[in-house]
């Protein structure tokens, strides 16, 4: 294997790694939560995109070919749907819901022709300077257009919610820099991946398209960091110990000696050690910061009730002090008409 071979294998291992560490965190923090259910679908789908790229240099197998274009099919389907619904449900509930039964039956179809059959993908190899060539079947014109119009919809969407009247500053940031990682993600990945081949017949930038990803990656890290996408508070020193484990963990094996294997291997461990007692006294900091939050808003709605019942309170005093001066008062006109009357 070439060092041009061995550095993409790594880059493609970091990568999917990371698409799927952020895809899974996110996943686990709301499980619930449908937006956050559409990204992992996005960064799996990414992920099987890059495993078809890393399964293809190593292996050079036309199933690996194939993947490729099944990950990048599921992560555009995903993108398409997230946009309908990112930040806040844009559609209403029934649409939402014919999109996915409808996007079920023509996705799981699309799926079986590209793994299984010739009718989209024939032929599938890289060669010796790294470029990748495909023999495409009669269908794939079909399924290009198919990959640009979820592209240029998904964008589309979250160009409109960025200019929108109905979301607040923090919102429009979250789609901002959103936006931003996508269209670079899509700009690095669809031109040489689907744009050159398809209409140019050009493939000898596709091997560098799936790195790309790592601008949504960074965008969306940034933007969970700074205004707490996906209602999470904290990642980023998550993503950059795991960012600078698989980076030393791939050290070793770029070491020319035994003893600088050896040396790389225990400041991997250390460093592990170390990023593991960080993390867990950042998720204490954190645990301990919401635990304050709720004792605060708790103490908040314990006054507030308070207030509420004072103010009924008062209310209360204010309508019978009302009644008992205006009783008074009338006695005191009755007592002077009385006096009035005695006198005639």
């Amino acid at each position: 294997m070439s060092f041009i071979c061995y550095l993409l294998s790594i880059c493609y291992t970091s990568v999917l790694s990371l698409n799927l560490f952020l895809g899974i965190f996110i996943y686990s923090k709301k499980e619930k939560n449908l937006v956050n259910k559409l990204f992992f679908g996005i960064t799996a789908g990414n992920a099987l995109w890059i495993l078809g790229f890393l399964l293809m240099l190593l292996f050079n197998t036309l199933f690996a070919g194939r993947m490729t274009f099944a990950g990048a099919l599921i992560s555009l389907w995903f993108f398409f749907l997230f946009s309908f619904h990112f930040p806040k449900r844009n559609i209403s509930f029934k649409a939402s819901s014919i999109l996915k039964i409808v996007g079920f039956a023509v996705i799981v179809p699309c799926l079986f022709l590209i793994l299984l059959t010739p009718m989209i993908v024939k032929e599938s190899y890289i060669n010796e300077k790294l470029e990748i060539f495909v023999t495409f079947g009669y269908l794939y014109p079909l399924l290009g257009t198919f990959f640009i119009l979820l592209m240029s919809i998904g964008l589309i969407n979250l160009l409109k919610n960025l200019f929108s009247a109905g979301y607040n500053e923090i919102e429009k940031n979250q789609v901002r820099y959103f936006f931003f990682g996508s269209i670079l993600t899509i700009i690095i990945g669809a031109i040489p991946n689907l744009i050159l081949p398809m209409f140019f017949a050009i493939y000898k930038f596709a091997i560098w398209g799936p790195i790309g990803t790592i601008f949504l990656i960074l965008f969306t890290a940034f933007a969970i960091s700074r205004y707490h996408l996906f209602d999470i508070k904290v990642i980023m020193t998550e993503i950059l110990v795991v960012i600078m484990g698989m980076v030393l963990l791939f050290f070793p094996f770029l070491m020319p000696t035994n003893t600088h294997r050896v040396l790389a291997v225990i400041v991997f461990l250390a460093f592990c050690l170390i990023g593991y007692l960080l993390i867990r006294a950042n998720l204490k900091e954190v645990k301990n910061s919401e635990l304050l939050e709720n004792k605060v808003k708790e103490r908040t709605a314990e006054l507030s009730k308070a207030y509420e019942e004072l103010k009924i309170r008062q209310e209360e005093i204010e309508r019978w002090y009302s009644l008992t001066i205006g009783r008074e008062l009338r006695m005191v006109e009755l007592k002077q008409k009385i006096k009035e009357i005695e006198k005639k």
